[in-house]
């Protein structure tokens, strides 16, 4: 591993069914930050629906993990301003030693306060 590489900071996020005292979904849960490389690998556009949609494919190199699966992971870029990118987890692929992983993701365009 190289020195630096792991420069961005992510938030582990884990779809969840609970609701809080309302009765309302909470929907994501929070389970920790950690250390990742954040790299954008292929991008997209498309029509959708009459709209001008992109998709951007990005691979996140991190420790391993087994918490993180596709689907029900997501993370959240960690930024000083607070507003971080949103990307959700395809494919979660480790290593043969299970040391690390990189971990296919697509960006959602939305931003997390």
């Amino acid at each position: 591993m190289e020195p630096g590489r792991l420069r961005h900071r992510v938030r582990i996020e884990i779809k969840t069914d609970e609701r809080d005292d309302y009765g309302q979904p909470i929907g994501w849960v929070s389970v920790g930050v950690v250390a990742a490389d954040i790299r954008s690998v292929t991008g997209k556009e498309f029509i959708s629906g009459n709209a001008e949609r992109s998709s951007v494919t990005s691979k996140i190199f991190m420790r391993y993990r087994e918490d993180v699966r596709a689907t029900t992971t997501r993370f959240v870029e960690v930024t000083p301003r607070g507003n971080g990118r949103v990307y959700t987890v395809t494919a979660p692929l480790p290593t043969r030693d299970r040391r690390n992983m990189e971990v296919l993701c697509t960006e959602d365009f939305t931003r997390v306060y």
